[in-house]
């Protein structure tokens, strides 16, 4: 049985999710991953914004916060 588009695919799917943008709190230290074409994620993401009114939200890469932070 050949494997290899088996594995392609999930190393693909490994790398997209690695660089998945993301909405983060610096004060909260949560995070949301930002999903544009999801319109239930475009909900989450006002809910989210709502939340962290006033705080400081930066837009990042998950890799670059996921250790740190908390999911939303």
């Amino acid at each position: 049985m050949d494997y290899s588009t088996y594995d392609n695919e999930i190393n693909f799917l490994e790398v997209e999710h690695k660089y998945m943008r993301t909405r983060a709190c610096i004060k909260c230290r949560e995070y949301i991953t930002i999903h544009p074409n999801n319109p239930i994620n475009q909900n989450t993401l006002k809910s989210f914004d709502k939340k962290h009114k006033g705080h400081t939200v930066i837009t990042v890469e998950l890799n670059e916060i996921k250790d740190q932070y908390q999911k939303f």
